[in-house]
């Protein structure tokens, strides 16, 4: 049945491409299918990673029997209270310690990133969720990692109030430079709390803490919309998940970003094949890649139906990641 789906699918969006609006280029008889393309090169794209998330980095640091109040570039607040880490002999640090921290609160700096929001839900499905913020934190004195024996305050600042928030981090991706899978986190707590500063001002948001010197964290929940279903999404000849990706984003102020984890080779489709994407919500479908020192782009937005099959076909460039970021944004 999936083979058969697929087989329509292809055919119907050859046909679209192949006849013009006039109906007599049109001519009747068997559809062939083209030549294969070769593939584009997948290094740029994979090297944009880099480029994007390193040079976002901010770096703290503080005298350990101090402790800190580390308030960040967007808002993202860290309480440590002194003398909270030990080396791995399990002696207490008192010494210079080294906080890296990357924050993100929009979805398509996410994208640019090559981050999302995909996470594995209560039935071990891939669920793309919705996040007020995605974080990356790195902890260390004299470059070695420490052991957190006082737990560290995470606050993240929103106006969205009332949301069910759960601690998720990535098990199975702890560097700064691989792709996240989140899980989540039960036994530590999200609440929505103000924070206070040192200074006395009064900050609305959410807090957690973090238990690990080095993690991805995001804080988030699970769509509670019943009617779900799977989208797949045609794009340009000569890409795949090599060397370029496809992303879904709904349910804005929130962060959503759905990354498309599979490429069907004989159909040449992106899937999101989890049947995970809440239906009757708008969305926007954006395939990116990058060539020849340029991202390589196309949007679409859309209803989410069932088994939808979306087309990012006509392409855009953007010379800098700034500019692509803009104008994903603008569309």
């Amino acid at each position: 049945m999936k083979q058969i789906f697929y087989g329509l699918v292809y055919t119907t969006l050859f046909t679209l491409l192949a006849c013009s609006s006039n109906k007599d280029d049109c001519q009747e008889g068997q559809i062939e299918f083209p030549n294969a393309v070769e593939l584009y090169n997948g290094e740029e794209y994979r090297q944009s990673l880099i480029d994007c998330r390193l040079p976002k980095v901010q770096t703290f640091v503080f005298m350990a029997f101090q402790g800190a109040e580390i308030v960040s570039e967007q808002g993202t607040i860290l309480h440590i209270d002194p003398l909270s880490f030990t080396d791995s002999n399990g002696n207490i640090i008192d010494g210079e310690i080294t906080v890296s921290l990357l924050e993100f609160y929009d979805q398509e700096t996410l994208i640019a990133c090559q981050l999302s929001t995909n996470a594995l839900n209560p039935i071990n499905s891939i669920e793309p969720t919705n996040s007020i913020g995605v974080f990356y934190i790195e902890i260390t004195f004299n470059g070695q990692p420490v052991i957190i024996n006082s737990p560290i305050l995470l606050f993240v600042p929103s106006q969205t109030n009332g949301l069910q928030l759960s601690n998720f981090n990535s098990p199975s991706c702890q560097e700064m430079l691989c792709e996240v899978l989140w899980e989540q986190q039960p036994n530590i707590e999200v609440t929505e709390q103000p924070y206070i500063t040192t200074s006395g001002e009064e900050i609305q948001g959410y807090q957690t803490i973090i238990q690990s010197p080095k993690s991805w964290y995001s804080l988030a929940q699970f769509s509670t919309t019943p009617n779900k279903t799977t989208v797949y999404n045609k794009a340009p000849a000569g890409y795949d998940t090599s060397n370029s990706r496809v992303f879904i984003i709904y349910n804005q102020p929130l962060i959503t970003v759905g990354l498309f984890t599979e490429f069907d080779e004989d159909n040449k489709v992106f899937a999101e094949i989890y049947q995970q994407i809440p239906r009757d919500i708008t969305a926007k479908i954006i395939f990116v890649s990058k060539q020849n020192g340029v991202f390589v782009y196309g949007t679409n937005t859309t209803t989410i139906t069932p088994n939808l099959v979306t087309t990012t076909l006509t392409t855009n460039t953007a010379d800098t990641e700034e500019s692509f970021i803009s104008q994903i944004s603008n569309q």
